[in-house]
């Protein structure tokens, strides 16, 4: 039997519709009119495809929508709309028609407006330096496209920076909620292909929290009684990664590092490795290929000119248990009827289950670290790397020919 979940669709909609605001403007504005300007009563502007933005004072370009405005409304259908105290944008001059770099962009008290019952509102939303490369919106089921070139690194004045701060997303039974987050990279480098490429970027996410209500669980998975239960005021999350990278002659080094922590009870630390030849560009090509294939190994054979730039140096994971464990293990007994003991080895042994399934030489290992890690909780510690063969492309063969073309290492820490 299928389920729908209405609450969820209103939210994967309202989600995938914030970028819809400047994606529309720039799409419908191809107006002949020059700049616009409100001073005492509100204004009126109506765009390609039938889009209506009012303001109640400032002024703004009606073709590039540079400019301030204060108190607007932006209508794409009856049924959906956004509105914010202020929007203000202003581009970074290009002799380009078909280069756009956002050279600061501010909107305050951002607001998604749809009768369904979905409360979707962000004090802050910002941008500095922010490259708007390929723009799809829909409208009346007609897909519009506006491809736009990359910025060259030489219209980069400065770091690059985009975010938002006090993120609320609800409806009648659920709620998401995010302090702040925000993305920041150095200037960019001018690489092979008018590639711009940024040595650091560091991706934050604080203060983010989930909370399920309790009071329609009849249309929700079993699984999400147990959540509540456990959970009653919800899961909190934080999310950090830094990425670097050092241009050594034609190959490209890359590092990053994450880390994703939950409810305090949960942390995930990450390390991943690799490297992509500076015109890796030339190369992606290939990837226009895979519209409409839909078999995985024609979807591998069409993006391999592309990863044939670019080599696997290693993936290393550090998974601390800091109560989560003992929370799964009681979310697994109320939702099963058994107690604890029971649920912990329920849980060791889908664990050996999927471990002696897993088509590697050392799965045993593996199965005795993640059994030691439910049992007495700690640190499991994972590493994956390359056989001998770090390039993507010839990795992704031997996976193909049915081979294994990487070691994984596990480990458990007290």
């Amino acid at each position: 039997m299928n389920v729908t979940y209405p609450h969820r669709e209103n939210i994967r909609s309202c989600l995938c519709s914030v970028t819809a605001l400047l994606q529309c403007w720039l799409v419908a504005g191809s107006l002949s009119c020059g700049i616009v300007t409100s001073a005492f009563a509100s204004t009126t502007l109506t765009l390609n495809g039938g889009f209506d933005l009012v303001f109640e004072r400032g002024s703004i370009n009606a073709k590039t929508f540079e400019g301030e405005i204060y108190d607007f409304t932006f209508t794409i259908a009856d049924n959906l709309k956004f509105a914010g105290d202020y929007f203000a944008l202003q581009w970074v001059p290009s002799d380009d028609p078909d280069v756009y770099l956002i050279e600061s962009l501010e909107i305050s008290n951002f607001k998604f407006i749809r009768p369904a019952g979905v409360t979707f509102t962000i004090d802050q939303l910002s941008a500095r330096n922010l490259d708007v490369r390929e723009i799809n919106f829909k409208k009346n089921n007609k897909q519009l496209n506006l491809f736009i070139k990359p910025a060259p690194a030489s219209l980069y004045n400065g770091l690059t920076s985009y975010g938002f701060e006090g993120l609320k997303l609800s409806n009648a039974a659920d709620s998401l909620s995010i302090g702040a987050f925000s993305v920041e990279s150095d200037t960019p480098l001018a690489l092979e292909y008018g590639l711009p490429f940024s040595p650091n970027t560091k991706i934050t996410l604080q203060d983010g929290h989930i909370r399920i209500q309790d009071d329609d669980l009849t249309v929700k998975p079993p699984a999400l009684h147990g959540l509540v239960t456990q959970f009653p005021d919800g899961i909190a999350f934080a999310f950090t990664n830094h990425t670097s990278a050092n241009v050594e002659g034609s190959i490209i080094q890359l590092t990053g590092d994450s880390e994703f922590i939950i409810n305090d009870l949960l942390t995930i630390r990450c390390n991943i490795s690799g490297a992509v030849a500076t015109d890796i560009m030339a190369h992606l090509e290939s990837l226009k290929s895979m519209e409409g294939l839909k078999d995985p190994v024609q979807l591998i054979k069409a993006v391999k000119p592309a990863t044939k730039q670019m080599e696997f140096g290693q993936f290393d994971m550090v998974i601390i248990d800091n109560g989560v464990l003992d929370k799964a293990a009681r979310l697994i007994a109320q939702s099963n009827g058994i107690d604890i003991t029971e649920a912990r080895e329920q849980m060791i042994s889908t664990i050996g289950v999927f471990t002696a399934a897993l088509p590697i030489p050392n799965a045993a290992a593996l199965r005795v670290a993640a059994k030691d890690f439910i049992s007495h909780g700690g640190a499991l510690k994972l590493n994956i790397s390359p056989n001998d063969i770090p390039n993507i492309a010839e990795m992704t063969d031997i996976f193909l020919a049915g081979q294994i073309p990487f070691d994984v290492l596990a480990r458990h820490i007290n």
